[in-house]
């Protein structure tokens, strides 16, 4: 395949793939479900059994979250009763209380000011 073919391919891949989250977005949306998503680490690869997300990776994942989510808190839910969001409802948790949770993942957190659930397993 020439490089003009190769271009024409990864362009039509990215409208099909903007198309298709689109599709669940509006899924979501009309469905009136609360998504809930559970992390355990960010930080760079350091070879654990648990492999962390890249800061990266959830620098631009909580982008795309404030853009197309209404993110609260499991204490804001009751607050939220009765209420019409325009967003759908989202709760990011993170599970462990690992050290990079509050050494890499908060101050990105803290960047888009968002609240998450930190779950503490005793």
């Amino acid at each position: 395949m020439n490089l003009a073919g190769v271009i024409k391919k990864i362009y039509i891949n990215s409208i099909s793939v903007g198309l298709i989250s689109r599709i669940r977005l509006k899924k979501i949306t009309n469905s009136n479900v609360l998504t809930v998503l559970n992390f355990h680490r960010v930080h760079k690869a350091d070879g654990s059994a648990y492999r962390p997300l890249c800061p990266d990776l959830f620098d631009h994942l909580l982008r795309f979250l404030t853009r197309h989510f209404y993110i609260v808190t499991f204490a804001e839910l009751s607050n939220l009763q009765g209420k019409v969001c325009k967003k759908p409802l989202l709760i990011i948790t993170f599970d462990d209380g690992y050290k990079d949770f509050f050494t890499v993942a908060v101050p990105l957190l803290r960047k888009y000011g968002i609240k998450v659930n930190q779950n503490i397993i005793p």
